[in-house]
């Protein structure tokens, strides 16, 4: 049978009665971390009274703690819950799920990760599918598994952007994660030829076309009156558009 140890003992007077000499002690226990529970043994110990040279007054002989051993019966129920609930089997369950990343192509960090945790027993093994083909860590050096998460070396919009998914199974099921989009982020400078003037009679309604840049993922535009940072505000007259870049004006 195994031996379990206790981390803590306390002990302290619980109550003390004059007329049987007798003192109930309360006996507490931290065990080991294994089981995860705490004790509280009470017992009524009679000690021998011991008479003061000032007068009658009584005080309990304290029992040595070696004298007070836990119920081994509620240690070895105690171990034997505690086991049977690590022993319990059952299929994956997410802890984490891959959530979407957008990564600059200009970072210093060469490396995306994308999350994944499950949760089984027997503990599940993964997998990861990109726009649903399985990734392949044997073929292509760029990937690899960390526990569940996938990191992706050297990145590349060309052949990694997309839709993530984790699989985690074991020998009791199989779950599939939501899809996780990858998205590299970049903007590029607008085109460096000279725009030609816009002529439109006063009272009528002109459209300033934008031309952006290359860019991923969407952006937020924006006009300049004059210099910069005079930005034209939208009103009932001035709307920009933020599909196209372009700035409508009514009734100039």
């Amino acid at each position: 049978m195994e031996t379990i140890s206790p981390l803590v003992y306390h002990q302290w007077p619980f109550r003390f009665c004059k007329s049987c000499c007798s003192t109930a002690y309360i006996i507490c226990s931290s065990i080991t971390n294994e089981t995860r529970q705490l004790f509280v043994t009470a017992q009524l110990m009679r000690s021998r009274p011991r008479q003061h040279h000032s007068g009658g007054l009584v005080t309990p002989d304290w029992p040595a703690f070696s004298s007070h051993p836990l119920s081994a019966l509620s240690l070895l129920s105690s171990q034997e819950d505690y086991r049977s609930e690590e022993s319990e089997e059952f299929g994956p369950v997410f802890a984490q799920e891959p959530d979407d990343v957008i990564f600059p192509l200009d970072s210093d960090e060469k490396k995306v990760v994308m999350h994944c945790e499950a949760r089984g027993n027997p503990p599940p093994t993964y997998s990861w599918y990109i726009n649903g083909t399985e990734v392949d860590v044997e073929a292509d050096y760029r990937y690899s598994f960390i526990n569940g998460n996938l990191i992706i070396t050297n990145a590349s919009e060309i052949t990694d952007h997309g839709k993530y998914q984790c699989k985690a199974e074991n020998s009791f099921g199989t779950v599939l994660s939501r899809d996780a989009l990858l998205q590299f982020a970049y903007l590029g400078a607008f085109s460096g030829k000279t725009r030609g003037g816009v002529s439109v009679r006063e009272g009528q309604g002109v459209v300033l076309m934008c031309t952006p840049p290359p860019h991923s993922p969407e952006i937020i535009y924006s006009w300049v009156f004059n210099e910069f940072p005079s930005f034209v505000a939208e009103d009932s007259r001035r709307f920009i558009s933020q599909d196209t870049g372009n700035l409508y004006i009514s009734k100039v």
